[in-house]
């Protein structure tokens, strides 16, 4: 069992941001910037490319939605998308705000180099961005 099939279930904590049927949002632990969030699978397959054709467009309408909500409350100058999946083999999206270029290319976050965030400043990023989500995406 994956540290995102914990997560899901409730055995580990989470700023969650939203879920559906097949998908389920939360903020990063070690994020880039501020609003950095992840969208997962339920189903804990390890490569996104493997996920069926339907998962991956409920992570992708999700994404958009979340995407949108950190424009609203972060302003960065673009929402960039990440499928790496080396950190844990569990497929994910990372969704994040970039501020600069070099945000979303950063080795950073797989040389352990961001310290993760307090869950209290994860949980109000979360708040920020799940009212930012009751807005609708325009």
């Amino acid at each position: 069992m994956t540290a995102f099939s914990k997560i899901i279930r409730g055995e580990l904590p989470c700023a969650k941001i939203c879920e559906t049927d097949r998908v389920f949002a939360f903020m990063a632990l070690h994020a880039i910037r501020p609003g950095h969030a992840l969208v997962v699978p339920k189903d804990p397959e390890p490569k996104f490319f493997d996920l069926d054709d339907n998962t991956i467009a409920e992570i992708l309408r999700v994404a958009k939605r979340i995407g949108k909500a950190i424009e609203r409350e972060f302003s960065p100058q673009r929402v960039g998308l990440i499928v790496a999946g080396f950190d844990i083999p569990h497929a994910h999206l990372h969704v994040v705000p970039m501020h600069e270029y070099h945000d979303i290319t950063s080795k950073s976050m797989l040389d352990g180099l961001i310290e993760p965030a307090p869950m209290v400043e994860l949980e109000t990023t979360a708040a920020k961005i799940r009212r930012s989500l009751d807005l609708g995406v325009g």
